[in-house]
């Protein structure tokens, strides 16, 4: 008898012996070595379910499948295969079940955890330890269309074979927004609004288009590359694939996950090894890095490892690595802790964690952190409160987020409503924004924030001295208000600078609103704007990002460009000019 054959006959005595007590201990002994004995000789080879992304809690579209195999490719019937959720909190309907009659065996619907990120699943021969093989899954809030664009996965020479492994954030443009981190999924069959495209794990090529053309784009879509593990989205033609304005300087990420920064560098924020201000794109020391945020006088990014670094002004430990001394070139944040993304303010940093919980660190004294103290510290803590996050925002005082329920949640100083609780209440640690509303976006930068709802309504709150929060007055509000839009115009993703406020329609067009003494709206005026207003030249923009007082874009076709103030260098384009209107940087 073949040892295949002993195993299946084993089995069946196991099934058909709950009326032999006495010898069951014996038969289950015999199985396990049985078992054991073979299972090195077979295989579990994945048929379908693999690679996929869909929203939390929900069942994925299609069932995980395997043929448990001979070496020889030959399929095994009748032998237990176990399917376990490894990672993720998803869960299966049947945790074990035979094979049929072709070898085949699945756990039925596989249900996503609740947080975002990546989900395992395990499927084993039972009773050994051969055999094994996961399916990778990817959760996600994001719902948003893309369309006009064709999206493709390639594999990267990673294999996620711990599957405790963080999953690297990856980037998708949504008509004119760029969403990073756990977020990064695509909603993209038009009349279904089902099939998803996501980074979850390294998967072969495959091309999808994203929805019918767009009015005023070209009716070839652009070729948009999304590598499956530790990759960004690129458009063809250009290796830019995200910008950061931080105070007086700007930073930009490559599609080869190299960080280019330029302007302020006094105190190490270019991360290029020097104090020399550049007034064009430096390569920044290390990497590969998947995220990259620029604050007042420091920066910070998350390698697509997972681990966290950050350079620059470290007086109040903004950079995490328990030290209050200046670094000029990236240095890990202390703990050892995995980040699917960070963000960098003004004194503080914060970073969502693998597990989704938020972790801050720097200057306290408003109570930024979160953490239910003033005091600062040049380690990572943790938010109060338990939340899981899916995107962070900090401003000078105070810090936003979403969490994985699209709730919108602010802490820290409230001096000008900038929490947006309905109070100027200073707060330690996250409070609801009022209102109720449930929020895709939210930035600030300096005591206003702006969000865009799930409806798709703006709403801005805090100070409004330069008319910021685009209501048409220059009254601060301590609770979301809706921004004046001109006609249907709509936005699809938006960011806050010091005075003013940017963002983008779905097709890519450019507003901005503010203050404008140094040109930062773009509009080729210095002249402040109480309501959006376009941004000059026409150009259809992939990201935006406002700084202190300059704004940066960047475009599929063309590449990056910049406006606004110059003193430094932010702008990127080789002077210290400033600019009222879009100027394409230089490019090394």
């Amino acid at each position: 008898m073949s040892r295949v054959s002993f195993v299946r006959s084993t089995l069946h005595t196991v099934n058909s012996s709950n009326k032999l007590r006495r010898g069951r201990a014996i038969v289950l002994l015999a199985l396990s070595l049985s078992v054991s004995a073979c299972a090195s000789q077979m295989r579990l080879v994945k048929i379908s379910g693999d690679n996929q992304a869909g929203a939390l809690g929900s069942p994925l579209d299609s069932a995980p499948r395997v043929q448990l195999q001979t070496l020889n490719g030959e399929p095994i019937a009748k032998v237990n295969v176990r399917f376990v959720a490894e990672s993720g909190g998803g869960k299966i309907v049947r945790g074990e079940m035979q094979t049929d009659p072709r070898g085949y065996a699945s756990p039925g619907q596989w249900i996503l955890g609740p947080f975002p990120g990546k989900n395992v699943l395990l499927a084993e021969i039972a009773g050994s330890s051969f055999g094994r093989t996961r399916f990778y899954a990817l959760g996600t809030t994001l719902t948003t269309a893309v369309t006009a664009y064709t999206i493709t996965m390639q594999q990267l020479p990673i294999a996620p074979t711990d599957p405790n492994a963080p999953l690297p954030a990856a980037l998708i443009v949504l008509g004119g927004g760029a969403i990073t981190g756990a977020q990064a999924v695509a909603r993209v069959n038009a009349e279904k609004e089902a099939a998803a495209v996501a980074a979850a794990a390294p998967a072969a090529t495959q091309t999808v288009v994203a929805g019918p053309p767009v009015a005023g784009q070209p009716s070839t879509p652009s070729t948009l590359s999304l590598p499956a593990l530790g990759g960004q989205l690129s458009p063809k033609g250009t290796g830019a694939l995200l910008v950061s304005a931080g105070f007086n300087h700007t930073c930009e990420l490559t599609n080869a996950g190299v960080v280019s920064c330029w302007g302020l560098n006094a105190y190490g924020a270019v991360g290029d090894g020097s104090t020399t201000n550049h007034a064009t794109p430096t390569k920044v020391d290390g990497g590969p890095f998947m995220v990259v945020s620029a604050g007042a006088n420091h920066t910070c990014g998350v390698t697509t490892a997972g681990a966290a670094f950050c350079w620059g002004y470290n007086a109040t430990g903004a950079l995490g690595d328990g030290t209050h001394e200046t670094r000029i070139s990236p240095t890990p944040v202390a703990g050892g802790q995995l980040f699917r993304t960070i963000v960098s303010g003004v004194e503080h940093s914060c970073g969502i964690a693998v597990s989704g919980a938020a972790f801050c660190w720097g200057e306290n004294k408003e109570g930024q952190l979160g953490n239910g103290t003033q005091t600062s510290t040049a380690t990572p803590s943790a938010v109060s409160g338990g939340l899981q996050f899916v995107s962070l925002t900090a401003g000078t005082y105070h810090t936003c987020g979403i969490t994985t329920s699209s709730a919108s949640y602010c802490w820290g100083s409230n001096l000008a409503g900038e929490v947006g609780d309905g109070t100027q209440t200073r707060r330690l640690t996250p409070v609801a924004v009022a209102g109720g509303e449930t929020f895709k976006v939210i930035s600030t930068r300096y005591s206003h924030t702006c969000g865009i709802t799930s409806s798709g309504k703006t709403l801005c709150w805090g100070m409004n001295d330069n008319g910021q929060l685009g209501d048409a007055t220059t009254r601060l509000k301590t609770k979301p208000t809706p921004v004046v839009l001109p006609g249907e115009l709509q936005f699809a993703t938006l960011t806050t600078g010091a005075y003013h406020t940017c963002a983008l329609t779905a097709q890519g067009a450019a507003y901005c609103w503010g203050g404008n003494a140094r040109g930062a709206l773009g509009d080729g005026t210095t002249k402040e704007r109480l309501a959006p207003a376009p941004v000059s030249g026409g150009l259809q923009f992939l990201a935006i990002s406002a700084g202190f007082q300059h704004t940066c874009g960047m475009t599929a076709a063309t590449g990056m460009y910049c406006w606004g103030a110059n003193d430094t260098g932010a702008l990127g384009d080789g002077t210290q000019t400033a600019r009222m209107a879009p100027e394409k940087i230089s490019e090394k």
